[in-house]
């Protein structure tokens, strides 16, 4: 059980020492290029999404909403058949 648990420190510490190199060279590129005037890139590429059909469709939950308030008669859908 001991040697497990020293098994995971030095995975973790390992791990932890590869993510923090890798972090302080991007932070270098990203300086060197501030400094040169050129464009930052994304360390990690966000997919850009299409936030339209969202808002399209709140609308239309408001518009309904506001549709059955309107129309509201103080009964239930079975006493108006």
């Amino acid at each position: 059980m001991v040697n497990l648990i020293l098994i995971l420190c030095i995975i973790s510490i390992i791990f932890s020492s590869t993510l923090n190199i890798f972090s302080y060279r991007l932070g270098l590129k990203d300086g060197l290029n501030l400094i040169q005037g050129k464009p930052l890139e994304d360390a990690i590429k966000i997919p850009k999404v299409d936030f339209k059909k969202e808002e399209k469709l709140k609308e239309d939950i408001i518009t309904e909403g506001l549709n059955n308030l309107m129309t509201y008669d103080g009964g239930t859908a079975s006493k108006k058949e």
